[in-house]
């Protein structure tokens, strides 16, 4: 174990310090000379109606500073800001721009006021971690205001304009560029309409999801919950309302540090509405088929359900908490490598929740037991109740639950009682001393008879003989099997048979006895017997022999002759 420890340690020590390979600089973002001409180019194209130029635009631009969600959006307004203020500011030459700088290029800084506050403009091109030179964070988060204090101007000679819906429709209505408060006209026009959008959209799908799970539930003939149908509509009311949220914000462009954040509230709201929306459906999609589980014989759907169901709520849930994760703009490949790294410590952590895991495997492909099985494991017995991921939870008879490891199932010996063919009754009839011979033998074929007509004995195996004399009853043994199902049928069936023994008993006028006790006072007396006389053995052998000259059946019983009487040499002793 130590030398396997060595061994891990050493692959991590030694991927840790593991050459990384130097990033390789593209020429086009070489210098502050490429880099304005790549941006420049690219935009020149965009001009000319070839948007898929813009990406290469946006790459010219460092964004380390920018929320990782908002990097596309915001990129390319910038972009197109960038080059509306560059084609505002001066004809860029590009011999003029150094080609091998040392540190950061400045091509414009310009102090301004815009709106009743001071702003200072600038544009620079900068060197970042990847060895490439691009348009500083800096450029990025003032290129807007920048570009209101410089829409005003014309754009020099020789430089075609740069036109977008957003600066057509300002030019045409000023007043919707104005700001009020914290965001300008045209956006707060926007939030209204994205808020009435959202609602529209949540009521639509609700109303879709609502239809198409009542279909569903109808087509099959199971019935929906009020309760389930309430927990669909909340999470897909937040997964619209984000979804749409975070869709229209884009729109809106947002620059402000309190619209990055809605940006970010809404995606993390979207999130955990998807992963709740989809918890809650797996509820709704096992309901369904627990009630169809419930109406096939088949009980093996009643313990693969809640299983089935249980297993992708896990999965579900560790999933969803990735997802929620990288929502929140946590780093999942180093998260992922942790637990590639500590999933050996995990597992020998966890080794019994493991155990417990691939009990329940275990307990679905073998399928010692199904849900209601009577059954009987070391000193656990009862009804089995629920096998779930972890455990097994067994419902005993004075009404509790005991919750058995899989585990232990799996390496303990299971008495199921559920699987019998049949199901065995036991017992001895106690009659009185003084009931004759030939009733004693009516009373038994009686019992015979009863077994043979009611409906669910098993007619081949059975027994009901006088088998013992007890202290206070002559005992006549019952042996009885029932192929029912259950045990609340065979307890109904025993009392059916027991009472009709009852009655049969009651037309035979065969008396029950109890238990009794008779004292006899002995007084001191001598008393001798008579010999007996010489034949008393050959007759004792005659009657013998008569009597089991028939054997016993069914329409023969062996204690009587053929014409049903006992031999009158028999009724003489």
């Amino acid at each position: 174990m130590k030398w396997f420890a060595l061994a891990l340690f050493t692959l991590v020590a030694w991927a840790q310090e593991a050459d990384i390979p130097e990033h390789q600089v593209p020429p086009e973002l070489g210098s502050p000379r490429a880099t304005m001409q790549t941006f420049l180019t690219a935009m020149l194209s965009v001009k000319q109606d070839d948007h898929g130029a813009l990406a290469q635009a946006v790459d010219c631009l460092d964004l380390s500073q920018v929320d990782p969600l908002l990097q596309s959006t915001v990129g390319k307004a910038a972009a197109a800001d960038l080059s509306m203020c560059i084609d505002r500011i001066a004809y860029v030459v590009y011999e003029d721009i150094p080609d091998d700088a040392q540190g950061t290029w400045v091509f414009s800084k310009e102090r301004f006021v815009y709106q009743g506050k001071t702003h200072l403009g600038t544009i620079a091109i900068g060197p970042c971690e990847d060895g490439a030179w691009r348009f500083t964070p800096e450029t990025v988060a003032g290129i807007e205001v920048y570009r209101a204090h410089l829409l005003a101007r014309d754009v020099v000679e020789g430089v075609v304009a740069l036109e977008t819906w957003e600066t057509q429709l300002v030019k045409r209505h000023p007043w919707l560029g104005e700001r009020m408060f914290l965001m300008n006209n045209g956006q707060w026009i926007l939030l209204v309409l994205i808020v009435l959008l959202a609602v529209i959209v949540e009521r639509v799908v609700n109303a879709m999801v609502r239809a198409l799970v009542l279909a569903w539930y109808s087509r099959n003939q199971a019935a929906l919950s009020d309760g389930d149908e309430r927990s669909l509509r909340m999470p897909f009311r937040i997964v619209s309302y984000a979804a749409v949220f975070y869709l229209g914000i884009h729109l809106m462009r947002p620059s402000s540090e309190w619209m990055v954040l809605l940006v970010r509230v809404s995606f993390v709201s979207m999130a955990i509405g998807i992963v709740w929306a989809a918890l809650n459906v797996i509820n709704v999609v096992a309901s369904y088929f627990l009630q169809v589980a419930k109406r096939t014989e088949n009980r093996f759907d009643d313990l693969l359900v809640p299983l089935i169901h249980k297993t992708a709520k896990v999965l579900v849930t560790l999933v969803g908490i990735l997802f929620v994760a990288q929502s929140m703009g946590s780093d999942l490949t180093a998260l992922l490598t942790g637990l590639g790294i500590g999933g050996l410590a995990v597992a020998l952590a966890a080794k019994d929740t493991l155990a417990n895991v691939f009990g329940s495997m275990t307990v679905l492909m073998d399928r010692p037991f199904q849900i209601g099985d009577w059954i009987c494991t070391g000193d656990v017995e009862g009804s089995v109740e629920e096998v779930g991921f972890r455990s097994t939870r067994v419902r005993t008879f004075y009404d509790s639950v005991i919750t058995v490891p899989n585990s232990n199932l799996t390496n303990r010996e299971i008495d199921n009682y559920g699987r019998r063919r049949y199901r065995r009754f036991t017992t001895k009839i106690g009659i009185t001393y003084d009931t004759p011979p030939d009733r004693i033998e009516a009373f038994c074929e009686a019992v015979r008879q009863l077994i043979l007509a009611h409906r669910w004995t098993r007619k081949d195996y059975f027994h009901v003989y006088l088998n013992g004399l007890g202290s206070s009853s002559l005992e006549i043994l019952l042996y009885v099997f029932w192929q029912v199902p259950d045990w609340n049928k065979e307890l109904a069936e025993k009392h059916r048979l027991l009472v009709d023994i009852l009655r049969i008993g009651h037309e035979l006028g065969v008396s029950f006895a109890f238990p009794t006790q008779t004292l006899h006072v002995q007084q001191e007396s001598h008393h001798e017997y008579d010999a007996l006389p010489d034949e008393s053995a050959a007759v004792a052998q005659s009657v013998a022999m008569a009597i089991s000259t028939h054997p016993i059946s069914a329409a023969e019983p062996r204690s009587v002759s053929k014409d049903g009487k006992l031999p009158e040499f028999v009724k003489g002793l």
